[in-house]
């Protein structure tokens, strides 16, 4: 599964077009073709496969983004991650495309060779190869492009598909001149010119609303992602000053402990600079909290950042994450942000501020100081609230995710706030839950509205929040930014929460951190089973049963209420969530669809008991 990031990344950034339909998934099959066992199992890197035999053809669909119109269409890559029955055995695959929804396909398909029993990738296709034809941007559109792919032959009884991603290569006339080495195959555009190259794929602070990236359909306001600085132990508020432009700290550095620091980490397989705050052990408060100014008021806007708890983050009452806020006309004027006291609105002349918080367990809720309820701050669902629209809202810890919130204002009649005002949050481009009916505003007069990233990481509000060891929290590729093919775009409309939203800086290698790998059948337990267990753990284990197989575990656990005991179908972070208990159950059985189930135990502050043990056995 691994393997799929590199090539793709390498494809995607190393090719002779300026432009480019991103990395697409297919999202539906059958049609005329329609042979293989489980052909929706090869819409995503999951190492669960649809197969096929000799003869065997199956149809694939994607959802395709608008393609400019008179765009020259210039070739296409795709990748098939696969595996054969046994090593040494052979299984020839070929990928043929359609421009008429299925009815005709190329002749020239082209072919590559599976002999080994894990999972490889094999390309097919480069950014210059159009298959036999010249292509026009009406075929290339999701009704009218269709993928066929067929095992032809080969000494392996069958072929296994795991993923098979597409990219759709074209040159605009914006910039007929076509690629440019300097710049990868990024390209910033302000009335069709081109501004200003970026190196290394990557936007650096913009602050001009013309600005947009023709890769992607977005419109980026803002952008940072650290990749210009140098690794720094101790990032201090000089060296901070300088990257964001303009910020407010909550605590200046000569009367704070410096918590920054700019580290190595990887995300998607890439070696990358991160942003590390540090919560120090037994204390609340000091991590971080600062607030970049954007330069503009947005009455409508999208921020979008990847997240990651340390490997032993504490789980404990919670605590703030970043997220989006409106300060005065003239900011900067003092050298702290303004307090907003428990049970009021904010005061006048500043705008709403709405934030994410983690809770327990690594949940994720909303927190607001707005005039929605008539008091600040809420927060969004309760404890008790059944309003997530999917159940993998549990953060684990040593794992990078996305997380993109938008926001817009309410609007007025008469003078007289509308409660229509919203707010949608995605994490991984699954909405998790959606908020409607807010007053953010209450003066139609108001001109400060949302005009900064609220870039805040700490443990909150009394002692019982501190977590008992020194733990951090990574962020990067911040940006805040609009898409710009969004029917929702301007509207007080949502979005349809079964569709996936598409982010700028998505997180493609989802599969999850682990402390321990289990691969045989037998006892499994916590680590301090039958005696009292230690507050703030964090155990992640991954089951593997092998391929072909499936996990089933029949366990017993007595857990204190603010432990967590999560069961998650597969190895990623959208894997489905099997069972979550923090009670106590006897003889529950769970059973995996795949060859992996996930295994997280999660405690609070608070000793516990007996916690957890059982049976696995493969199937």
């Amino acid at each position: 599964m691994k393997y799929i990031l590199t090539v793709l990344l390498l494809l995607y950034f190393t090719i002779s077009n300026a432009y480019d339909t991103g990395i697409l998934s297919p999202v539906s099959n059958g049609g005329t073709y329609n042979d293989w066992t489980n052909p929706a199992y090869a819409y995503s890197s999951n190492d669960q496969y649809a197969i096929a035999t000799d003869g065997m053809q199956q149809e694939y669909g994607y959802i395709i983004p608008t393609i400019p119109s008179g765009s020259i269409i210039d070739g296409f890559s795709l990748a098939i991650e696969g595996s054969t029955d046994e090593d040494a055995q052979t299984a020839v695959v070929e990928i043929e495309i359609s421009w008429d929804g299925g009815t005709t396909y190329t002749t020239a398909g082209t072919q590559q060779t599976f002999t080994l029993y894990n999972d490889v990738v094999k390309t097919f296709g480069d950014p210059t190869s159009k298959f036999g034809r010249t292509w026009s941007v009406s075929e290339c559109t999701s009704s009218n492009l269709k993928v066929r792919i067929k095992k032809v032959s080969g000494s392996s009884n069958n072929v296994f598909i795991d993923y098979i991603p597409l990219i759709i290569y074209y040159s605009n006339p914006v910039n007929p001149s076509g690629y440019n080495p300097s710049l990868g195959n990024l390209r910033i555009y302000a009335n069709n010119t081109e501004i200003k190259p970026f190196a290394n794929y990557v936007l650096t602070y913009v602050n001009d609303p013309n600005y947009q990236s023709s890769v992607s359909q977005f419109t980026i306001y803002n952008s940072w992602d650290f990749e210009s600085l140098s690794l720094d132990a101790s990032w201090d508020e000089n060296e901070m000053d300088a990257y964001f432009g303009e910020i407010q700290q909550d605590c200046r550095d000569e009367n704070c402990v410096i918590t920054r620091a700019i580290v190595s980490d990887t995300i998607n397989g890439i070696p990358t600079k991160v942003l590390r705050i540090k919560n120090i052990a037994n204390d609340v408060t000091h991590g971080f909290g600062g607030n970049i100014v954007l330069g503009s008021d947005y009455g409508e806007i999208y921020a979008s950042y990847n997240w990651k708890f340390s490997n032993e983050f504490n789980s404990t009452s919670g605590g703030k994450l970043p997220g989006l806020l409106g300060l005065p006309e003239d900011p900067l004027l003092g050298t702290r942000t303004p307090e907003f006291p428990f049970g009021v609105n904010p005061r006048a002349g500043y705008g709403p501020y709405c934030l994410s918080m983690f809770k327990q367990g690594g949940r994720m809720i909303s927190y607001h100081y707005d005039n929605t309820i008539g008091w600040s701050p809420w927060s969004f669902p309760g404890d008790n609230d059944p309003d997530y629209l999917y159940d993998s809202i549990y953060f684990s810890n040593g794992t990078w995710y996305n997380i993109t919130q938008r926001l817009k204002v309410n609007t007025f009649t008469e003078g007289v706030a509308n409660a229509d005002g919203i707010k949608e949050l995605w994490v991984d481009g699954r909405m998790i839950f959606k908020e409607t009916g807010l007053k953010l505003i209450i003066d139609p007069d108001q001109t400060v509205l949302f005009n900064a990233f609220r870039l805040a990481h700490f443990y909150g509000g009394d002692q019982v929040y501190a977590p008992l060891t020194e733990c951090y929290g990574y962020i990067d590729n911040i940006k805040v930014f609009a898409p710009t093919n969004d029917a929702t775009l301007g509207t007080q409309n949502t979005h349809n929460e079964n569709n996936i939203f598409t982010t700028p800086n998505e997180i493609t290698d989802r599969t999850v951190y682990y402390d321990q790998l289990i691969t045989s059948p037998g006892t499994f337990q916590n680590n301090d089973y039958g005696h009292s267990y230690y507050p703030c753990i964090d155990e992640a284990t991954l089951i593997d049963a092998g391929p072909g197989k499936t996990v089933s575990y029949t366990f017993s656990c007595a857990l204190f209420s603010g432990d967590y005991l999560f069961f998650y179908d597969g190895d990623k972070t959208d894997s489905r969530l099997i069972k979550m208990s923090h009670a106590a159950l006897s003889n529950q059985t769970v059973v995996s669809t795949g060859r992996y189930m996930f295994v997280r135990f999660s405690t609070d502050k608070t000793d516990g008991n007996t916690g957890f043990s059982g049976t696995i056995t493969f199937n």
